[in-house]
């Protein structure tokens, strides 16, 4: 995903960062505790440097219109059977609340009911903007560590229902 607002050499950026901390996320021989200063050196470096390119409110959302980013094949009819079923649905996910947001409802403004369900809760990292728009930080902490299937989860504020249906990897 293309945004304007990051500068010429943002992919850039951020392939060196992938490049660098995906194998390590992905490791087969390291440990869950020796993987998480490098997440969390991975999230922190990602974060700042959002912060320090400007980025606003208006191009992160602009940048999801602008691309061609797509939820997997039979996502939609699951999420609408669970909204009917009115099954608490919670997203957990490493990424940007406000950019798994922006896609849900770029993707729920083509449907019937052009909003995301109520049953759906995004717990992810949540941008923090000023008066103006612009990101000036991030609250709560969302880790994922797939191979080992465990999350980190600081500063949520969702208490887990009874029962629940939990989509990962989004």
């Amino acid at each position: 995903m293309e945004c304007k607002e990051l500068g010429p050499d943002a992919e850039d950026v951020a392939r060196e960062s992938f490049e660098k901390y995906f194998p390590i996320e992905q490791s087969a021989t390291l440990t869950v505790e020796e993987k998480l200063p490098f997440m969390i050196e991975w999230w922190t470096k990602t974060h700042e440097h959002l912060i320090e390119r400007g980025l606003t409110k208006t191009a992160v959302k602009q940048a999801v219109e602008d691309s061609d980013i797509e939820l997997r094949e039979g996502f939609m009819e699951i999420f609408d059977l669970l909204a009917r079923a009115n099954v608490p649905t919670l997203i957990f996910s490493a990424g940007v609340y406000d950019v798994i947001h922006a896609v849900l409802d770029k993707e729920y403004a083509k449907t019937e009911t052009k909003t995301l369900p109520s049953n759906v809760h995004v717990v992810s990292n949540i941008m923090r903007f000023d008066e103006s728009g612009k990101v000036v930080g991030f609250d709560g902490t969302v880790g994922e560590n797939e191979l080992g299937g465990e999350y980190i989860v600081c500063g949520s504020n969702h208490e887990a229902p009874g029962n629940a249906v939990i989509a990962v990897g989004f």
